[in-house]
């Protein structure tokens, strides 16, 4: 292998892995964004729950719950149950 044969084959591995740590660095801030994102859901929709964890049974609770699909509502459900046995 000739001297620039060999520098050419390093500034291609260190081509590719400035791509892959850009790959990286872009891939957190995807994912710290979409943390962020359901901060703010339950920011936004904190009321909500607190008015059903109030009165889980009540009709307006009811119908909430109702419209959700089963893992929304088996994680409400977790949430009840918890938030009732960590109450006073």
């Amino acid at each position: 292998m000739s001297l620039d044969d060999a520098v050419a084959a390093l500034k291609a591995r260190e081509d590719k892995a400035e791509r892959e740590a850009s790959l990286r660095e872009q891939e957190r801030q995807e994912s710290l964004d979409r943390d962020r994102n359901r901060i703010r859901d339950v920011n936004t929709g904190w009321p909500t729950v607190r008015e059903i964890l109030a009165n889980p049974t009540s009709i307006r609770a009811k119908e909430i719950i109702e419209g959700l699909g089963e893992p929304d509502r088996e994680a409400l459900q977790r949430i009840i149950d918890e938030w009732g046995a960590v109450r006073p």
